[in-house]
């Protein structure tokens, strides 16, 4: 009866203390779910406090780890609020919990661009999206990632590692000569780029001459 009065009222703090003794009075996960995501809309839509309804959605993972619900808000809530280290951390975990290749690739992804775009972590970045490579050389999407930051002249020794194989294995000689001058005009010394030249020199006429 007080919970409907509340609502009616929009009495909201009023209904969140009522909602809270739901919870002491049944500690079970069937019934702390549902109250805790009632809380959390709440908090969000009613109350308009994202850090409540974070908090509370928090709580729910530590009732029941495997609320997916749980964990999509708090994804988009962490982006809307711009916590970007939390959304990492989120994301790192649910890659560590989930045996799904195709869900971990999902993951791995998303953790590379998030670290790239917001996190200024690029080298941990990379380090994903070539683990993703490691397990599917073709995926098209990470290739052509891994290309817009090697174009945007970030880390590019470790992208042309990545990339620079895959161009020989498919037989993609341009693309392969293009990150090779690349490197060449970023390489450290003399003798590492005449290396790299060398090699240039040579894939061309075995590859490309007519």
């Amino acid at each position: 009866a007080l919970d409907a009065l509340y609502t009616k009222q929009e009495n909201w703090d009023a209904l969140l203390d009522i909602l809270e003794k739901k919870l002491d009075a049944d500690s079970s996960t069937e019934a702390q779910i549902p109250v805790l995501l009632r809380m959390a809309d709440i908090q969000e839509t009613a109350c308009k406090k994202p850090e409540d309804a974070i908090s509370t959605f928090i709580r729910i993972t530590e009732v029941d780890n495997t609320s997916s619900e749980a964990k999509q808000s708090l994804e988009r809530l962490y982006a809307q609020q711009e916590m970007w280290q939390d959304l990492a951390d989120l994301l790192l975990n649910e890659i560590n919990e989930t045996t799904d290749v195709d869900r971990q690739i999902d993951l791995k992804f998303r953790l590379a661009k998030l670290q790239h775009e917001k996190l200024d972590s690029d080298f941990e970045a990379i380090q994903n999206l070539n683990e993703i490579i490691e397990i599917q050389p073709e995926n098209e999407t990470v290739v052509a990632y891994l290309e817009s930051l090697f174009e945007a002249n970030i880390e590019t020794s470790a992208i042309g590692d990545i990339l620079e194989p895959l161009y020989r294995k498919n037989n993609q000689w341009e693309k392969l000569i293009h990150a090779l001058e690349i490197r060449a005009t970023n390489a450290d010394d003399e003798f590492t780029q005449v290396q790299v030249l060398n090699d240039i020199a040579k894939t061309w006429e075995e590859n490309l001459e007519k």
